[in-house]
């Protein structure tokens, strides 16, 4: 009898123990504030944007880029689109061909004798060309080109982009990556958690971002 209520008082305190680990599992997943994909607004003086994305599994991809925003025309086979250039005041002009299989979009111009080959795939919800798109290969960079109903087109040039792994320690989070020094980051997040503060070492101006879509992986 002894033994068995030995046995017993053992899986009892297994069972404890199972059931205490999952709940601070739980807790853990629940505490992470950063995880989803945020995005600031134009930063003036640099004429820039940063976005930040973050995953359950401690992943982390860091960019800056440079905003684009002009209209396009769709027509059959083919897009126009056209780009107020800042620097100049004119309007660019550009007509592709495109198709678009399954999830993937392909952009087809021509520069003199040289044809350029644009391959983009899309990474948000929508029909036919609208929705959002990403490139590795948008005239050199990498870009995102989001397409709305009504024949807007945001273009975003990547200029720089970290992918790393993050850890949060306090009201900080580290990022490291093979290719670039370690970087910590302060942040201050409001109570709905769809806000975000961040202030970067050796740059005095803070950044606000707003938490666009949350990230399930």
């Amino acid at each position: 009898m002894k033994n068995k209520a030995l046995y017993i008082s053992v899986i009892l305190c297994l069972l404890a123990m199972n059931t205490f680990a999952q709940k601070k599992s739980v807790i853990q997943k629940k505490s992470n504030p950063l995880v989803g994909h945020w995005i600031t607004n134009v930063l003036k003086e640099q004429k820039t944007k940063v976005t930040m994305n973050f995953d359950k599994k401690g992943n982390v991809e860091y960019n800056v880029a440079v905003p684009l925003k002009g209209n396009y025309l769709s027509k059959g086979n083919s897009i126009i689109t056209m780009f107020d250039d800042p620097r100049t005041g004119s309007t660019e002009v550009d007509t592709s061909e495109i198709m678009i299989k399954g999830d993937t979009l392909y952009q087809v111009n021509h520069i003199g004798m040289r044809k350029n080959i644009i391959k983009s795939v899309r990474i948000t919800q929508g029909r036919g060309l609208v929705g959002t798109w990403l490139s590795t290969n948008y005239n050199g960079y990498h870009a995102r080109q989001r397409f709305t109903q009504y024949n807007s087109l945001f273009v975003d040039l990547i200029v720089k982009s970290i992918k790393g792994q993050y850890k949060i320690h306090g009201n900080e989070f580290t990022i490291t990556s093979k290719d670039n020094p370690s970087m910590t980051i302060g942040f201050t997040i409001n109570k709905k958690k769809d806000h975000i503060i961040i202030s970067r070492p050796g740059i005095k101006e803070k950044l606000e971002l707003i938490k666009v879509f949350k990230n399930s992986r």
